[in-house]
């Protein structure tokens, strides 16, 4: 009687996960047709200035910048469901890091191999400068997603768009330093005493474990795709949903590996849901940039370089600050690996306003802060080196990280501008929730 009570509660489970699984997908895919790659102009349209965040929630911005009103934005209808820092940012636990750019997505695999070797070179291949190979797509596993309701444009001036951004690195496993084996000790033989001692028991022999443990390259593939409004907000109430049907109305908390792909598992529910929701989103069609950081100089510099993707064309990324045409940037850290030995050396130098030069020691701090915080500076306006070495030269004294959101080894690097942007993408997305689902009415 207990296993049937067993099997029939299995049974529910799997029905539930199966129903919101689908739910998953037929919110996501809301529209009839993925967004292609000239989807970034649903915002513009002919006469319409309008950027998302004032069509989300109705408040005036600057294009392509995070507005501190938007920080104090709340929905305003108690009846929306509410996304939490965890529904918009997905950091995956090294474990649970299954996706990979091959998977089948929207109109092909999430990062076709042609358009990698368009982007970078041939596998294996140099890159300018003989800066390192890109990181080879077999060993690149999703180990973050994050959705954005308001990208800054590529050109100034231009509305900020919907985005979902894959985080790709390489994965591999490395050998654990196995425990020692643990001698027994000798038995202690009662004492002819007037009260004997009770023999001692040995101590049994730990074997060695011959463990294993994930880490991720000094590497990353950032892949861009284009949404419209409606794929972003439908993909917010279809993680929502999901979460939900795993875990209640539980608080997940502060951005971390997913609790729910960390105590599942990548075979888990919610791990499932989440692969098909990616892949229900993104592929072929809608891909518009991929990126790539790079580690050389046996970790003691790194580069930085994309390129923007329309119909068969591969552009350089334009970088803010370098000259026109400039395909890349990098910095020397010093001759130590993986440590700020000295003052960074950037190839080539970038143009910087006085207030954002964190080559100025007297001002360091000051220009760190500005640099982290999304209502000044977004890709748009800051080169990659100055935003992605911001954090690690306030605090020399840890290792160098290059990472906003993705892993440093087995670590989980999380930047202080990520947690802002998320906070500032989340007042907007529930602001928008709400807008469209309007409070019930007391009967």
């Amino acid at each position: 009687m207990q296993a049937c009570e067993h099997d029939s509660a299995r049974l529910s489970r799997n029905v539930k996960r199966l129903v919101i699984l689908t739910a998953v997908v037929t919110a996501a895919c809301g529209s009839a047709e993925p967004a292609g790659r000239s989807a970034s102009a649903t915002f513009a349209r002919a006469g319409d200035r309008s950027s998302l965040a004032d069509q989300l929630a109705g408040a005036p911005r600057a294009p392509g910048q995070l507005a501190a009103a938007h920080l104090r934005a709340a929905p305003q209808a108690l009846a929306a469901p509410q996304a939490q820092d965890n529904d918009l940012a997905v950091l995956v636990p090294l474990e649970a890091a299954a996706l990979t750019p091959q998977a089948p997505g929207v109109g092909g695999p999430l990062v076709p191999a042609d358009l990698y070797a368009r982007a970078f070179g041939p596998p294996g291949a140099l890159q300018r400068g003989g800066t390192p190979a890109a990181p080879a797509l077999a060993g690149l596993r999703m180990v973050a997603l994050r959705r954005d309701p308001c990208a800054p444009a590529a050109t100034a001036g231009e509305p900020c768009t919907p985005q979902l951004r894959l985080v790709f690195q390489t994965v591999t496993t490395v050998a654990v330093q196995p425990i020692a084996a643990v001698q027994p000790t000798a038995i202690v033989q009662p004492t002819a005493a007037v009260q004997p001692i009770a023999a001692v028991q040995p101590i049994a022999i730990v074997q060695p474990t011959a463990a294993v443990q994930l880490i991720a390259a000094d590497d990353a593939v950032h892949a861009f795709y284009a949404l419209d409004r409606d794929q972003l907000l439908g993909a917010v109430r279809a993680i929502i949903a999901l979460r939900r049907g795993e875990a209640g109305d539980r608080e997940l908390g502060a951005l971390a590996p997913h609790p729910l792909l960390v105590e599942q598992g990548r075979g888990g529910g919610f791990a499932t849901g989440l692969e098909a929701l990616v892949c229900s989103l993104a592929g072929p069609r809608n891909l518009i940039r991929l990126t790539e950081i790079t580690s050389s100089g046996m970790g003691t510099a790194w580069n930085f370089a994309g390129v923007d993707l329309a119909g068969d064309a591969a552009t350089p990324v334009a970088i803010p600050g370098l000259p026109a045409g400039a395909p890349m940037i990098s910095f020397f850290a010093g001759f130590s690996p993986g440590e700020l030995t000295g003052e960074p050396a950037v190839t080539p130098a970038p143009r910087l306003a006085a207030d954002d030069d964190l080559q100025r020691i007297a001002t360091r701090d000051r220009a760190a802060a500005r640099i982290e915080d999304p209502a000044i500076h977004t890709s748009a306006s800051i080169d990659c080196v100055s935003c992605h070495l911001a954090r690690s030269l306030c605090d020399p004294t840890r290792p160098v990280g290059v990472h906003m959101f993705a892993y440093q080894g087995a670590t989980p690097s999380i930047q202080p501008r990520t947690r802002r942007e998320t906070a500032a993408s989340l007042a907007l997305v529930n602001a928008g929730l709400a807008a469209r689902y309007p409070p019930r009415r007391r009967p």
